[in-house]
């Protein structure tokens, strides 16, 4: 509590004793300040440039510069509210044809606001031209290539078609840079010891002009993924395709065996009704086709190995009757 009071009793006494020093600085620095700022001085800047109006069927696909350089004029309290607010800008009309062309901008093109109207524009130093470039602008649909990698864990495989939705996206930007687009890329990643279905969002990788918006960024990536199932089908039918009306067929082996993989789902509904053997018929001039391949019908999601019997021996008989 003591060394509380004899802490103010020092800042009191320090007051009293300075306090006309203290007044006369201030005093001093305030007339120092109205001295300054009444008298008139030039200083150099720059300030932003912008586009009078914007076209949405056409883009500038030149760079163009953002600030021009200027030396302004007046009393130093306006100079100091221009350092503060920066009210100035040199303002572009733009031909909005395609094609090149030439812009040759000057002081008229300067516009001053809030306290800046009290300054002069002393000299403009530039730019002196500014070239520019005008493309017509437009949307594409532009198709997705898919660089994500699903590896199910082991024992696991994916059912069916990885699925991309959408499959192909809008951009928007200069003509001819999206002409030339041919597919946009999502990143090249890796989602591995998958176990069950997989659905998930994926940002598109900008391409490398920057005057080309996706206006679609992102694409869902899924995939079903099941428990690996294999079994052996029996009692398959061999049949014989596009035989002739008047021509009956004999097969041996009639009927075959045959090892399935795919999804647990699909492989334990799957039975023999459900899959297609068969042998192409061919215009011979014997009766019997001896060693002819048999073929299987493809099943989304489902892998056939170990055929009982390969090949068949086929017998063609001649129906009389018709």
């Amino acid at each position: 509590m003591t060394y509380n009071r004899t802490a103010f009793q020092r800042e009191k006494n320090f007051w009293h004793q300075h306090k006309i020093k203290i007044f006369s600085t201030l005093l001093a620095i305030l007339i120092w300040f109205l001295v300054v700022t009444g008298n008139v001085y030039e200083y150099e800047t720059t300030i932003p440039i912008e586009l009078s109006q914007n076209n949405p069927d056409y883009i500038i696909t030149s760079k163009i510069p953002t600030k021009a350089h200027i030396i302004l004029q007046g009393s130093g309290r306006y100079l100091f509210s221009y350092m503060l607010f920066r009210e100035a800008r040199l303002r572009l009309d733009v031909n909005w044809s395609p094609g090149e062309h030439i812009l040759h901008p000057s002081r008229e093109n300067i516009f001053l606001s809030g306290n800046a109207k009290n300054l002069l524009i002393r000299h403009f130093l530039g730019p002196d031209s500014i070239h520019y470039r005008v493309e017509r602008l437009v949307t594409l649909k532009i198709p997705v290539r898919n660089n994500i990698v699903l590896k199910p864990q082991p024992g696991y495989t994916i059912v069916g078609d990885v699925i991309m939705e959408p499959d192909s996206v809008r951009v928007q930007g200069p003509e001819k840079l999206v002409a030339q687009l041919d597919s946009l890329d999502t990143p090249s990643q890796v989602r591995d010891n998958l176990r069950f279905r997989i659905q998930e969002e994926i940002s598109l990788l900008q391409p490398d002009d920057g005057q080309i918006k996706i206006l679609d960024p992102k694409v869902t990536i899924a995939a079903d993924v099941q428990r690996l199932l294999e079994k052996v089908i029996h009692q398959i039918p061999v049949t014989v395709r596009y035989l002739p009306q008047n021509i009956d067929a004999l097969v041996h082996p009639t009927h075959i065996s045959i090892k399935v993989q795919g999804g647990m789902q699909r492989i334990s509904l799957l039975n023999a009704n459900d899959i297609n053997a068969y042998v192409e018929y061919q215009s011979l001039p014997d009766s019997m086709l001896t060693n002819a391949a048999i073929s299987i019908e493809p099943i989304s999601g489902v892998t056939f190995r170990e055929l009982s019997s390969e090949r068949a021996k086929i017998t063609f008989i001649r129906n009389r009757d018709q």
